[in-house]
């Protein structure tokens, strides 16, 4: 049974760093790669940490242990994970129905990891319900970006609600898509 919740100790933190490593590319294979999909940023404690305040990060609990997580991040962050800067130097560029982006109104989900064996069981949109009941009262905009090359997690952001916002190439050659989920619509999937 798999119950969510708030991060709320360092013990949950460790474990959330512990299944961030075991699907980060860096362990998979090609093939892994392609049809589990995967993790691009390797966060560290003390980065982690202070990503849980003042919005924590949404968890998937079974038997007592981390089995998915959401993560979330304010915009304050992206001078601390140099891999998202052009994230917010593009968000900062959009607007959404009339509105800049660089007013805010949104918070970035970090990213979103599910291990294997609880995949395609309802986890991935369990942490999603979860960060929106939470985080939907703060922010009309959650916003997250996904490699190109990651279409399992395109697929899935899809399914949930998240819109295409635009694609960019980082300078590391990297194609990046952002992705939108409105929550003050009320056609969700």
């Amino acid at each position: 049974m798999v119950h969510y919740k708030s991060c709320t100790t360092d013990g949950e933190l460790l474990q959330i760093l512990d299944l961030q490593k075991r699907n980060h590319p860096d362990l998979l294979t090609d093939e892994e790669r392609q049809s589990q999909g995967f993790v691009t940023v390797k966060h560290d404690f003390e980065t982690l940490e202070v990503m849980n305040t003042p919005f924590a990060h949404s968890l998937a609990i079974s038997d007592d242990r981390v089995v998915g997580y959401a993560l979330t991040m304010e915009r304050s962050m992206k001078a601390r994970i140099p891999i998202l800067q052009p994230m917010f130097v593009t968000l900062d560029t959009l607007s959404i129905q009339n509105r800049k982006m660089s007013d805010g109104g949104y918070i970035v989900m970090g990213q979103i990891c599910v291990e294997r064996a609880f995949r395609g069981k309802g986890v991935f949109r369990g942490l999603y319900s979860h960060m929106r009941s939470r985080l939907g009262p703060h922010f009309r905009y959650l916003i997250t970006e996904i490699s190109e090359r990651n279409t399992r997690s395109l697929n899935a952001h899809s399914a949930v609600g998240f819109q295409k916002l635009i694609t960019y190439d980082a300078p590391d050659g990297e194609r990046w898509v952002i992705v939108g989920w409105n929550w003050n619509q009320s056609n969700t999937k």
